[in-house]
Formats: C-alpha cells, structure tokens, sequence
C-alpha cells in the first residue's frame, strides 16, 4: 500500500519537478504502429504472466514485468516527445491494450480457463462477446470525437502536464 500511495505522489509531482519537457527532432511514427507496438507490449506482458510463472521465480517474474513497464514507457516518452504526437497516438496505445485484453478474455472464458471451481456457461461468452462489442464501440467513438473535433491533436496540457 505504501508503494502505491508514493508511485501516485510520484506521478502527480515528478512532472512538476522535472521542468519543461524537451521537444524532439523528427516526427512521432504512425499512430497504426504506435497501436501495433502498444498490441504487441500488452501481449508481452499476458505472455510473461501466463507462462513464465512456472519458470522464473517471484523475484526473477518480477524483473522481467519491471524491465518491460520500463522499456515501453520509455519508448513512448520518447515517441510522445516528438511533434505530431496526437490523439490519434493515444487512442491507438489504449486500443492496442483494450483488443489484446478483449480477445485474451474471450479466448479464457471460451475454453473454461477461469477461477477454480468456476464454470463457464454459454451466458458467459456471451458477455464476453458483448463486452468485446462494447469496447470496439467505445474505440469507434473516439475516433469519432478526433475527426468531429477537426483536428486530431490533444490540448497542450494533456500532452505535457508540465507546462500547466
């Protein structure tokens, strides 16, 4: 509990702390691979959760989820530093997470892979199927809010806390 009260602390003041953020040269890549590459982290992690339990043990299980949360958000500091980072960017990371989730929770719920003494009934992928819907109807609104708002950029202070 304390290491989650000082990680919150952390995110709200670092930004205030670490000044004003530098803008990189270049341009921010494709919000499609920022998406493919925000898939492919989300999977990472399932993967390491899944299977690599029974091989590594909790500290060296540990190591691996730390090198991963930092590797990716260190990409992603660096890409979102870039002009032309966008909404369009921060849409594709959440949907790369959501759809991995999604059908990772289909894919457990439709083979039975759940708690214990739990048993899938057909009402259950059902709902998993409808919370699938509802996620890609949730992406589908965002984009929908980017393209009605004219520009598919995020205001100053969403980009970089730092200058509020």
């Amino acid at each position: 509990m304390v290491v989650l009260v000082a990680l919150i602390l952390l995110a709200i003041f670092l930004p205030r702390l670490a000044g004003p953020r530098t803008v990189l040269a270049g341009s921010a890549p494709s919000p499609w691979l920022v998406g493919v590459v925000g898939t492919l982290a989300a999977l990472a992690f399932q993967l390491v959760e899944r299977y690599a339990q029974a091989l590594l043990p909790a500290w060296g299980l540990t190591l691996v989820f730390v090198v991963l949360w930092v590797g990716f958000l260190v990409l992603v500091a660096f890409w979102s530093a870039k002009p032309g980072w966008n909404g369009r960017h921060v849409l594709a990371l959440a949907t790369g997470a959501i759809l991995n989730y999604a059908w990772i929770g289909v894919e457990r719920v439709a083979t039975g892979d759940v708690i214990g003494p739990l048993k899938v009934t057909p009402a259950d992928v059902v709902g998993q199927v409808l919370l699938v819907v509802a996620m890609v109807a949730l992406i589908g609104w965002g984009v929908f809010q980017l393209r009605k708002a004219g520009d598919t950029a995020l205001p100053a202070a969403a980009l970089n806390p730092v200058t509020h």
